[in-house]
């Protein structure tokens, strides 16, 4: 039997699978109520936005790297959009530097 080489090569690949219980390297469930993620904060960007690469997530945030304000933004803008309390989220490594990792404890996460 002979094959079609073109076609085989039109064909795209699925993307990985990840079993159900896999995370990303960077995040981490503490406990039954929390998780920790690292971070790579970039401040003093025109726009706050979110992206992922394989060690972190990239928070790019419009205040400025001076007294705090680069990591309060940052907990400010990660509660907004996990839908959790500012006070829920917590700086636990990293306050004077881009390579951060945050704590998220929250009551009511639900488990996929």
């Amino acid at each position: 039997m002979v094959r079609n080489r073109a076609s085989d090569k039109s064909r795209t690949k699925d993307p990985p699978a990840f079993a159900a219980n896999s995370l990303p390297a960077f995040l981490k469930v503490v406990s039954a109520d929390s998780i920790s993620f690292a971070v790579h904060a970039k401040p003093g960007s025109k726009v706050c936005s979110v992206s992922l690469s394989e060690q972190a997530v990239d928070i790019a945030i419009d205040a400025p790297a001076r007294e705090g304000e680069a990591n309060a933004g940052i907990i400010e803008y990660v509660a907004e959009i996990l839908g959790v309390k500012k006070r829920e989220v917590q700086l636990n490594v990293g306050g004077k530097s881009r390579e951060k990792v945050l704590l998220v404890v929250e009551g009511h996460w639900h488990a996929a």
